[in-house]
């Protein structure tokens, strides 16, 4: 049974599936704040020329995202969900609520990658924090743009981040001649004691661990400076195409 689909069709993001914020509570507003274009009747996700860093005192790191929930405490508190690092407290405070979050099912998107090294584009699932322990994440697709000569790479897997439940198992897989700006189908069938990773239906990678919490959905794209390089292809803004994402419920959930 299908729990939540979009196409993104429309002007804009809907605000009752998405939040088009960054992690809002670890930056200020102006920082977390998701970019995008609308043509053709779609919303894209874009990185612009102008578009500050997410926290500019660490990086030039520059993000447009959204996300199917947000947890954090008050301005001050050490309790924020995905912390990075450890001593980060809350820079801006902002509810804590969940619009959309599952435990197992069929996690896909179709999207397109972008053909740029500092440009990277990500679909992956992130742990409520409801409880502090349920902080893992699922990968669904990792994509850095190649260097020029250099095959696309995708990453997909798992992470524990503050779960201590979960061991790192994640894999950057040589693509070969796959070129990933191309429109594809990224999935993670998660079960409660496995998960595979698929692109078009070809297994990619798969994990036998149990995860056993509701995760909301993360669908991002990130600039990094660092990793430019004076003849790309790529301009401003960097827009990342997404057709589509669709969950799934297991069958006898």
């Amino acid at each position: 049974m299908i729990s939540l689909r979009d196409d993104f069709t429309g002007e804009g993001f809907d605000s009752r599936t998405w939040i088009a914020d960054y992690l809002p509570h670890w930056t200020r507003p102006a920082n977390s704040a998701a970019r995008w274009t609308a043509a053709g009747g779609r919303s894209r996700l874009c990185i612009d020329e102008d578009q500050p860093a997410w926290r500019p005192s660490e990086s030039g790191m520059r993000v447009s995202s959204l996300q199917t929930g947000h947890h954090a405490g008050e301005v001050g508190s050490a309790v924020g969900q995905h912390a990075h690092r450890d001593g980060l407290t809350v820079v801006t405070h902002r509810p804590s609520e969940t619009l959309f979050a599952q435990r197992h099912g069929r996690f896909e998107v179709d999207m397109r990658a972008i053909r740029d090294p500092a440009s990277m584009v990500a679909f992956w699932l992130l742990g409520t924090e409801t409880r502090r322990e349920e902080a893992g994440e699922i990968c669904v697709a990792e994509i850095f743009g190649p260097r020029p000569g250099e095959p696309w790479t995708l990453g997909v897997g798992v992470h524990p981040h503050r779960d201590p439940r979960i061991v790192d198992d994640f894999s950057v897989v040589d693509m070969g001649d796959d070129d990933l700006a191309e429109l594809h189908r990224y999935a993670v069938d998660w079960e409660p004691d496995h998960l595979v990773f698929t692109m078009d239906g070809r297994v990619i990678k798969e994990v036998r661990q149990t995860i056993d919490y509701p995760m909301q959905l993360m669908l991002s794209i990130f600039d990094f400076p660092d990793r430019a390089i004076s003849e790309s292809p790529v301009g401003y803004p960097r827009i990342f195409e997404v057709a589509s994402v669709q969950v799934s419920t297991l069958a006898d959930d």
